[in-house]
């Protein structure tokens, strides 16, 4: 916004071109968050991702998180 209103002597036109630079830049690093986001490369899923969690957990849900962490070894049958 300077360079330009030190180029021209306009301040709407500096103005006008920091607004658009502003815009541009929240624009592009919004767009450069969900394209990272979307790439699932090197990072790991969570083990018990895929249980649903929506509503109160009953004992049959228990018993399923306890076997997965049991196969994972996070439990022992000790």
């Amino acid at each position: 916004m300077l360079v330009v209103l030190a180029f021209t002597r306009q301040i709407v036109l500096s103005i006008g071109v920091g607004a658009t630079e502003a815009t541009t830049k929240l624009v592009l690093y919004y767009l450069h968050e969900r394209m990272w986001n979307s790439i699932r490369i090197g990072t790991r899923v969570h083990p018990l991702s895929d249980l649903p969690v929506a509503r109160q957990l009953e004992q049959k849900d228990m018993a399923v998180i306890e076997n997965k962490l049991r196969d994972l070894g996070y439990i022992s049958d000790c």
